[in-house]
């Protein structure tokens, strides 16, 4: 992604924004999972999993402002 960044790779970028939408899609249905465990098993789970969510929401982030940049640049 750093290459995408720095280069303006649209193809890259987009990559990694739908690749970080499937880690959130792929920890939403775990979460959803989490209730057949036993409580504090589920609360860890969940927090490690909060944090996985976050990091991915995050990277995607990232790729959209490089994008958005690499337009406002006229980088095709």
């Amino acid at each position: 992604m750093l290459t995408g960044l720095f280069e303006g790779d649209h193809a890259e970028l987009r990559s990694a924004a739908a690749a970080a939408d499937a880690v959130v899609d792929d920890a939403g249905q775990f979460d959803r999972e989490l209730h057949e465990f036993d409580p504090e098993q589920g609360y860890h789970f969940g927090i490690v999993l909060d944090s996985v969510s976050r990091t991915a929401r995050y990277g995607a982030n990232v790729a959209e402002a490089g994008l958005q940049a690499a337009m406002r640049h006229g980088q095709k």
